[in-house]
C-alpha cells in the first residue's frame, strides 16, 4: 500500500517539482486584463501565477498514472493474497485514492510556496501531518487489538493515517493560501500572455524541462524504490517482511536528516544558479564543499555508532517480539542497511546540485545512464540473490553498486561544469579527505571492538561504552574541523545581525 501511495505521488508530481524551479525570473511588465478576464505578462505575479498553473500538472496526469500502476500492480500475487483477501479491501482502496488526490489538489500551493523558499510553512505542515498519522493510525489499531479481524482492521487503520496526513496538509496549505490574501494571482489556472496576445497555461520552456526530467525519474524510480518490486517476485514473505522492518526503521535517519537537506539544497542552488555569475558559483562550489564534509563526518558517526549499535537497539524497540524475529536475519541485516544509507545520502546531495545545473541534453544523457543503472542493478539482482543466494544482502550490495555509479556520474559532471566556469576540483584532495576521515573512523572502531571485545552491541553496558566512544570521536571531528565550524557560526552571527 506504502508502495503504490508513494509511485503515483512520485510519477505525478516529482519532475514538476523539479521543473518549476527553472521558471524564469520577472521580466517587469505590466498586468493586462481583456474581457473581464484575467492575463498577467511575466511580472513577478504573472511568473507565481505559472507557477500555480504548473502545480495542477500532477492531478492532470496523476490520474491516467493512478490506473495505469493500479492495473499494474492488482496483478500482483502477492497483493491479491494479502490486499485483497480482507474483508474490507474496496473501503481501503477507497481511502487510499482519496489521500492521493487530496495531495495531488494542494500541489498548486505546495510549488508557490517552494519557490519562495517558504521552509517553514513546509515543516510545520508536514511535522504537524506526521504526528497527526502516527496518532490516528496507533489510536485505531490500539482500539481494535481485541477485535476478531484484527488483521483488516490495522490495515485499515494505516490507510486511515495516510488519509489523516493528506488531509492535515491540505488543510494547512489552503489556511496558508487565503491567510496571506493573495489576490494579484488565482488558485485556479489563468491564462498567462508574455509578448504580445500570445497566452498559455505551462510555461513551454519549464514543459520541456519537465519532459526530460519524467522520463528520468521512471528510471531514477526504478532504482530507489525497484528493490520492492524485485522481493515481490524474488524474495519469499519472510524476507520481505525482514526488509520492510529493516527499511522502516532504517530510512528514519535518512527522512528526518538527510532528506530535508537534499532538498533544500536542491532548490537553493537552482535558484542560486539559474543565472550563473562568478559570485554564485564561487558561493555554489564552497557550500557543495562544505556539505560533502559534513556528510563524512555524519558518515564517520553514523557508521560507528549505527553499525555497532543498530541491532541492540532495535532489540529494545521491538520488545518482547524481538524473540520472533530472532528466527531471521533481520538482527544481521539491518547493519549492512546502515551502511547503504550512508552511500544514498551522498547520491542525495550530488544529484540534487546534478539536476540543479543539468540543461536538456544532460538531463537526457543522465536519463540513458539510469537506463543502463537498471540493467546492472537487475542482473546484479539476480545474480547475488538467485545464484548465490545472499537474499537480502545481495539485495543491499546491488543497491549500493546502483549509488556508487550515480555517485561516480554526477561527481563527474559537477566537475566539468566547475571546470567550464573556472573552479578546478582536486581528486587527490578528494582522496585525502576521504582517508583521512576513514583513518579516524576506523581507529575508533578499533577502540570500540577492543574495549567490547565484540564488533556488535550485545549488553548495555557495552552500549554505554560505545556511547562514550561515540562521543569521543565527534570531539576528534570537531577538531579537525575548528577553522571550519568557527567561520560557520561568524557568518551565523553576521547573518543575525
Amino acid at each position: 500500500m506504502e508502495f503504490l501511495v508513494n509511485t503515483i505521488l512520485f510519477f505525478s508530481r516529482e519532475g514538476e517539482r523539479l521543473a518549476v524551479q527553472r521558471t524564469e525570473q520577472s521580466k517587469g511588465l505590466s498586468e493586462k486584463r481583456h474581457d473581464g478576464s484575467k492575463f498577467y505578462d511575466f511580472t513577478s505575479e504573472g511568473k507565481l501565477q505559472s507557477i500555480i498553473n504548473f502545480g495542477f500538472l500532477p492531478l492532470i496526469i496523476g490520474i491516467p498514472i493512478s490506473c495505469i500502476i493500479g492495473i499494474w500492480q492488482f496483478q500482483s500475487v502477492s497483493l491479491q493474497k494479502s490486499l485483497f483477501a480482507l474483508p474490507n479491501c474496496t473501503e481501503i482502496l477507497a481511502i487510499l485514492a482519496l489521500s492521493i488526490l487530496l495531495e495531488l489538489l494542494v500541489e498548486p500551493i505546495y510549488a508557490i510556496n517552494q519557490y519562495e523558499l517558504n521552509f517553514q510553512l513546509r515543516s510545520k505542515s508536514e511535522g504537524l501531518a506526521v504526528f497527526n498519522r502516527c496518532i490516528s493510525t496507533f489510536f485505531l489499531i490500539y482500539i481494535s487489538k481485541d477485535h476478531s479481524q484484527f488483521n483488516a482492521k490495522a490495515v485499515r487503520a494505516f490507510a486511515v493515517g495516510q488519509l489523516v496526513y493528506s488531509v492535515t496538509l491540505f488543510v494547512c496549505y489552503l489556511r496558508n493560501f487565503q491567510t496571506l490574501k493573495r489576490v494579484k494571482y488565482s488558485i485556479k489556472p489563468i491564462h498567462i500572455s508574455e509578448k504580445g496576445d500570445s497566452t498559455y497555461y505551462f510555461n513551454s520552456k519549464v514543459v520541456q524541462v519537465w519532459k526530460n526530467l519524467f522520463v528520468q525519474m521512471i528510471f531514477k524510480q526504478f532504482l530507489t524504490e525497484g528493490d520492492k518490486l524485485i522481493i515481490n517476485y524474488l524474495l519469499t514473505i519472510e524476507q520481505q517482511a525482514v526488509y520492510a522492518v529493516v527499511s522502516n526503521y532504517g530510512s528514519i535517519i535518512a527522512r528526518l536528516l538527510f532528506q530535508p537537506i537534499e532538498e533544500s539544497m536542491r532548490l537553493l542552488f537552482t535558484r542560486l544558479l539559474a543565472t550563473p555569475s562568478k559570485e554564485s558559483i564561487t558561493s555554489s562550489f564552497e557550500m557543495l564543499k562544505s556539505l560533502s564534509i559534513l556528510y563524512l563526518n555524519l558518515s564517520v558517526l553514523l557508521l560507528l555508532a549505527g553499525v555497532t549499535n543498530c541491532a541492540f537497539l532495535l532489540k529494545i524497540l521491538l520488545g518482547s517480539k524481538s524473540i520472533q524475529w530472532s528466527k531471521s536475519n533481520l538482527f544481521e541485516v539491518f547493519p549492512q542497511y546502515v551502511v547503504y544509507i550512508c552511500i544514498m545520502a551522498f547520491n542525495g546531495i550530488y544529484e540534487a546540485f546534478f539536476t540543479s545545473i543539468a540543461n536538456n541534453k544532460q538531463i537526457k544523457n543522465f536519463s540513458y545512464f539510469m537506463s543502463i543503472s537498471c540493467a546492472i542493478v537487475l542482473v546484479a539482482v539476480y545474480i547475488l540473490i538467485n545464484k548465490f543466494s545472499l537474499g537480502l544482502t545481495g539485495l543491499l550490495i546491488a543497491n549500493m553498486v546502483n549509488m556508487a555509479l550515480r555517485i561516480g556520474y554526477c561527481q563527474v559532471q559537477i566537475k566539468g561544469y566547475y571546470q567550464q566556469h573556472g573552479v578546478s576540483i582536486s581528486n587527490i584532495s578528494m582522496v585525502t579527505s576521504v582517508l583521512k576521515y576513514s583513518v579516524v573512523g576506523v581507529c575508533f572502531e578499533t577502540a570500540q571492538v577492543m574495549i567490547n571485545k565484540t564488533f556488535f552491541t550485545q549488553t548495555f553496558r557495552q552500549f554505554l561504552t560505545s556511547g562514550v566512544i561515540c562521543v569521543c570521536c565527534l570531539v576528534a571531528l570537531c577538531l579537525m574541523e575548528k577553522s571550519r565550524i568557527i567561520t560557520a557560526l561568524r557568518s551565523m552571527k553576521t547573518k543575525q545581525d
